[in-house]
């Protein structure tokens, strides 16, 4: 609405931000697929599904940590590339070339997304009138 982006948030001069990525891994991922191979869909689901919250969950619990170190109470904001305030997935890239999430097994297909699928990141900013907002096809409607 306010023709705002997240750039407009973070100023040239120095302002800090926080990238990070957070993963249950692979490995919590196969346990899950084991139920399923073994026709134990109720299980298979049940564990995909706390597999995908506690992702979220450990990414919350690093977003608050990094919050709290900087002393910004309620305050900072999470970005996610692909969502709808950080549609540029491809912003990936630069993730992986500042925090090398090879080293916690987390790695991406062609067009970035990341992999394994109980995968995430963010970005988090500082600023006290950072707000989170959709991106909208020019021309799409409200």
């Amino acid at each position: 609405g306010g023709g705002r982006s997240i750039q407009d948030y973070v100023a040239p001069s120095g302002d800090v931000v926080a990238a990070f990525m957070a993963t249950m891994g692979a490995k919590s991922l196969a346990t899950a697929e084991e139920a399923r191979n073994n026709g134990l869909y109720s299980r298979y689901f049940l564990l995909h599904g706390l597999i995908m919250a506690l992702t979220e969950a450990l990414a919350d619990m690093v977003r608050a940590s990094i919050v709290t170190e900087w002393g910004l109470g309620a305050g900072g904001k999470a970005y996610a590339p692909g969502m709808p305030a950080f549609p540029a997935i491809e912003a990936h890239e630069q993730f992986f070339a500042l925090l090398a999430p090879e080293r916690i097994g987390i790695s991406h297909t062609e067009a970035w997304q990341l992999l394994p699928e109980c995968s995430t990141s963010g970005l988090i900013l500082h600023h006290p009138d950072a707000e989170y907002f959709s991106v909208r096809p020019e021309g799409a409607p409200a």
